[in-house]
Formats: C-alpha cells, sequence, structure tokens
C-alpha cells in the first residue's frame, strides 16, 4: 500500500502513516442487455497494487493498456511518475514505458494496434499525443496552453482522425469545443460548441458521436461530421447524479449500447 514511514520511537516500534484512495485495475464479463455481470471483476494485475488505473483494450482485444503510479519515495511522497503498461492478456507479459516529465491519462488505442493517444497534463497545461507501443518514442499531436486547455480524445474508426475537447476561458464564461483534427494534415474544424461537453465516444460504424450535454444530465448523439444532436438518454431527477467528466460513454462493438 501507500506506507509512508514516520520513525523509531525510543523502545524500537516503528510508526508508518498508510495513504487511503488506492485505485485498481479489473477485469469483469457483463451482458449489456440485461446488465447482468457474468463473471465478477478481478484484478487485471497483480503488480504495484492500489496504484494503477485508466485502463484500455485494444481492439482486438488482446491487449490492455493502463497508466501506473510509481513515486521516488513511499507513500506518494517526492516527484510523481507514471509509466504506461501495456500487458498482453495470453501470456501476462508487461511492457513498460515511462516517458520522461510528463503525465499519462486517458489512453486510446489506434485502430490498428500500433500506437496508444494519451492525453499528457503538466501542471496546468494539456496536450495530445501519440505513443509507439513497440519503441515508446512520443509524438505530440496537439499542443495546449493555459488559455486553450485540451481533454479527453478518441479516434475515428479508420485512424484517419481524432476528435478531442478544447477548454477555452472567456471574459464571460468557460466554453469547451468537440474539435475534429485530422492527422495528416494538422487540420482542425469545431463539430460543436457547448458550455460542459465531457467524455466522448465514437461509434464502431464512424458515423456518430456520444457525448454528454452541458448538465452532465443527458446523452447526446450527433453525427461526426457536426449539426445537432440528440438526446437518447436522460437520468431521472431522483437518481441524484451527473454523467463523470472525463469517463466518456463507450459504445458496445456491435453498436447497440452506449455503457456511462
Amino acid at each position: 500500500g501507500k506506507i509512508l514511514p514516520m520513525g523509531f520511537t525510543r523502545n524500537g516500534a516503528l510508526y508508518y502513516g498508510l495513504g487511503a484512495g488506492m485505485h485498481d485495475v479489473y477485469v469483469a464479463t457483463l451482458d449489456p442487455a440485461t446488465g447482468k455481470v457474468l463473471e465478477p471483476p478481478v484484478k487485471a494485475t497483480q503488480r504495484f497494487e492500489g496504484f494503477n488505473r485508466a485502463p484500455a483494450w485494444s481492439r482486438d482485444g488482446t491487449r490492455l493498456a493502463y497508466v501506473s503510479n510509481r513515486s521516488l519515495v513511499p507513500g506518494g511522497i517526492g516527484e510523481n511518475i507514471k509509466a504506461l503498461i501495456i500487458r498482453d492478456l495470453k501470456t501476462g507479459e508487461e511492457r513498460e514505458f515511462s516517458p520522461e516529465g510528463m503525465n499519462l491519462a486517458h489512453l486510446r488505442w489506434s485502430p490498428d494496434g500500433r500506437s496508444i493517444l494519451s492525453g499528457y497534463s503538466y501542471w496546468m497545461y494539456t496536450s495530445l499525443h501519440l505513443i509507439d507501443v513497440q519503441t515508446g518514442d512520443v509524438t505530440l499531436i496537439v499542443q495546449g496552453n493555459s488559455e486553450s486547455q485540451i481533454n479527453e480524445a478518441v479516434w475515428t474508426p479508420d485512424g484517419k482522425r481524432i476528435f478531442y475537447i478544447r477548454s477555452r476561458l472567456t471574459e464571460t464564461a468557460y466554453i469547451r469545443s468537440i474539435m475534429a483534427h485530422t492527422l495528416e494534415t494538422g487540420e482542425e474544424v469545431e463539430l460543436h460548441r457547448g458550455g460542459g461537453n465531457r467524455g466522448l465516444g465514437v461509434s464502431p460504424d464512424g458515423r456518430q458521436l456520444a457525448f454528454p450535454d452541458t448538465s452532465g444530465q443527458a446523452l447526446w448523439v450527433m453525427p461526426i461530421e457536426g449539426g445537432e444532436p440528440s438526446e437518447v438518454h436522460r437520468l431521472k431527477e431522483s437518481e441524484n447524479k451527473v454523467i463523470p467528466f472525463r469517463v466518456g460513454p463507450e459504445w458496445t462493438p456491435d453498436g447497440r449500447y452506449l455503457l456511462f
């Protein structure tokens, strides 16, 4: 666990602190039609338990990527290092990459399985990078700054474009826009502008983009080329919940269901 040594007493007793709020990556099997859990959750890895998060499946389902927190001093004190782990689910083999000085988050596999799109964070600035899963080489795709921050990115099924959310603070409001970025040319187009767009999810056929509305109470779907979104689900007032920021809706491979 997150143990922080505090020191010894005169009689030799060791006192230490134990940090709470541990998190791990779990794998479960469920039936989306009924919501029934067919196989209960189990930990995806036994390594660095309590420090693993942000899981992402490869498109073929054979590999699992996740972020593992590492610190130079036990208890999370000191420099925080995040490693990208690629786990082969058949062999259990794990490969590890640690891009220097960067903060890994929001992993998304490319359709061809050769790279992972990641939202990097460093202090208040954010950016999007591609990480080669064989070499660990990193390529900058979109750079953010203090006035235009970036988060949550998804691929189109053909791997030619990515969608992401750009957040800007104006004199009167905090505005989030859904952007489309073409990798080959770098061209960017604003698809939708609103006050609180959150997570994103592209349908398997590449035709629709799902995301929560401004309030986080409803789930919207719109064409990936832009246009007026339509509401497909709204939370009940009695539930007293919102659809979480940065936990985007996920489509099932057959395109029949959205998980959020």
